[in-house]
């Protein structure tokens, strides 16, 4: 990157003085960027880790690439990727398979971060005859598999339950990333109108972060009858990432 805009001048490797108010400054310039850059903006690509902490304590606003690490405390980004779909869908189920996915949002290969964050949350509402168990899971699919992570738990909703709440949310973290990645975590969620906590499970997969990759809401009762459905509502999924 060379330049940005006209109202940008460069500060070369000898640090020449400026006398526009703004500065660019690049990853191959060794300036010091207390004396050299003279503007109060310090605008840099591929920034080196050093540089960005020096302008940042004397003061300076920082314009930096976000694909770039900066070093610096408080670079936290967050993104949601997913959202409440528009409209719902829904699994009735007349067998004891699992259903899905109900909804999915997909993680574009190549972006996850090791350390990165994953929060899941997905609902909806689950109606039942008799009192079955019935599991949601958070699964994550690289195109080659689809993963929950660990042994999910079942529970029963409640005999005769009509439209009751159900959840499933989760947190992940990335351990590893490339072909062979890794993602541990855990999820949890609430049951219908049961009091006791369903849908758990924790644990490590193995999974392919270069590949894009759906996370996935899936639902599944352990006695087949048409009159148990399940409307899944909503899935979220957020990245949190620091630089």
């Amino acid at each position: 990157m060379t330049s940005i805009s006209p109202t940008f001048e460069r500060i070369d490797a000898t640090g020449t003085d400026l006398v526009g108010a703004f500065s660019l400054v690049e990853a191959a310039d060794a300036v010091d960027l207390e004396d050299g850059a003279k503007g109060s903006i310090v605008c840099l690509s591929a920034p080196g880790v050093p540089a960005l902490q020096a302008a940042a304590a004397n003061g300076k606003s920082v314009v930096y690439d976000s694909d770039q690490p900066t070093g610096l405390r408080g670079g936290e980004r967050r993104r949601m990727i997913g959202s409440p779909p528009t409209s719902f869908a829904s699994s009735w189920n007349s067998s004891s398979a699992e259903s899905g996915p109900l909804h999915s949002v997909t993680i574009p290969g190549g972006t996850l971060k090791v350390g990165d964050a994953i929060f899941v949350r997905g609902w909806g509402g689950v109606s039942t005859t008799g009192a079955p168990n019935f599991t949601l899971r958070n699964k994550f699919n690289d195109g080659v598999s689809s993963q929950a992570i660990g042994t999910i738990s079942s529970g029963s909703p409640g005999s005769g339950a009509s439209n009751a709440l159900c959840t499933c949310e989760g947190c992940y973290i990335v351990q590893a990333i490339g072909a062979s990645g890794a993602i541990a975590g855990y999820q949890k969620g609430t049951n219908g109108t049961s009091t006791t906590d369903g849908h758990r499970g924790h644990g490590t997969i193995t999974i392919d972060t270069t590949a894009d990759i759906d996370v996935e809401h899936t639902a599944q009762f352990s006695v087949p009858s048409v009159s148990n459905a399940y409307v899944a509502e909503g899935l979220v999924v957020e990245i949190v990432s620091e630089d």
